[in-house]
């Protein structure tokens, strides 16, 4: 238990991490942030604990902290699709969905098959008109990943906004 290898191991980082990551997923996410901090504050370049402490503040509202720790770990990790991915994410939340695009653009471009990245760009494509551009981005996400129900519904409300009821049915 972490708590335990905590006790007798006070300096180790993926102990405080691992056990920020179960506080995270039992939402306690002021808990979790403090667990991401000691394991940072112990290891400065431990990437995944700046990547998880921004989802814990993204969950809690705060965005530009978010966008700070996802800053951190692109330094840290510039080949990190995911990382650019929930950049975007907490950019198009704030609403700023050019500049969240172009993080999708490079989620996708360092993972070509990055399913959830192309859904957020067509998020964001529609956000700014761009229905179009959105329909296809959904199309490629549906096209790597066919069971992405979320894709159908993104894709069929874009379908209906552009008057193409019965495709958006069909979704």
């Amino acid at each position: 238990d972490y708590d335990q290898a905590i006790r007798l191991e006070p300096n180790f980082a993926v102990a405080y991490y691992n056990r920020g990551a179960a506080k995270g997923d039992l939402g306690d996410q002021r808990g979790a942030i403090l667990d991401f901090n000691q394991a940072i504050r112990l290891k400065p370049n431990f990437a995944v604990a700046y990547h998880n402490r921004g989802k814990s503040k993204a969950g809690l509202g705060d965005k530009l902290g978010a966008i700070l720790d996802y800053d951190e770990v692109i330094c840290l990790d510039p080949r990190s699709a995911i990382a650019y991915r929930s950049r975007g994410l907490a950019k198009s939340d704030l609403g700023n969905h050019q500049d969240a695009i172009l993080d999708y653009n490079e989620a996708i471009r360092l993972d070509p098959r990055f399913v959830w990245a192309y859904s957020n760009r067509g998020n964001a494509k529609s956000a700014l008109g761009d229905k179009h551009g959105a329909i296809l981005d959904f199309d490629q996400a549906i096209c790597l990943d066919p069971n992405d129900a979320l894709a159908y519904v993104n894709r069929g409300l874009v379908k209906s906004h552009l008057g193409d009821k019965k495709g958006a049915i069909l979704d």
